[in-house]
């Protein structure tokens, strides 16, 4: 190849060389991968954001919450990070340090995932 893929200057060197220097190499593959990184920030910042909710109820001493005041607060039930199995086989959504289940009843439990995952 004698032309920089990205800005298409000549190349001097190696026959092999794709790019004319490190900022033209850097430049190319930070525009590829823009749209890839795009989708994980996106996805880190709604995990964040379920993670603070959490962390403000469970700092308030709330630990029964009723599903429709969660979601009023912004709270995304579809993204999460982890199941977890309880000790009596229940089914748990975890997020980081935190877990939650819903009961039949509209009602969510808030947990930490020390309280059911005990450092051994």
């Amino acid at each position: 190849m004698e032309y920089c893929i990205d800005c298409g200057n000549r190349i001097r060197g190696r026959t092999d060389k794709k790019f004319c220097n490190d900022h033209c190499r850097s430049h190319y593959h930070n525009a590829l991968n823009r749209g890839r990184n795009n989708v994980f920030k996106e996805v880190n910042h709604i995990l964040k954001k379920n993670t603070a909710i959490l962390d403000q109820f469970v700092q308030q001493g709330v630990f029964q919450i009723e599903k429709q005041t969660l979601a009023a607060t912004g709270f995304d039930f579809t993204y999460f990070t982890n199941f977890i199995n309880g000790p009596l086989g229940e089914q748990y959504y975890g997020i980081y340090h935190y877990a939650y289940r819903q009961h039949p009843a509209e009602q969510v439990e808030l947990v930490q995932t020390a309280e059911i995952w005990p450092e051994t």
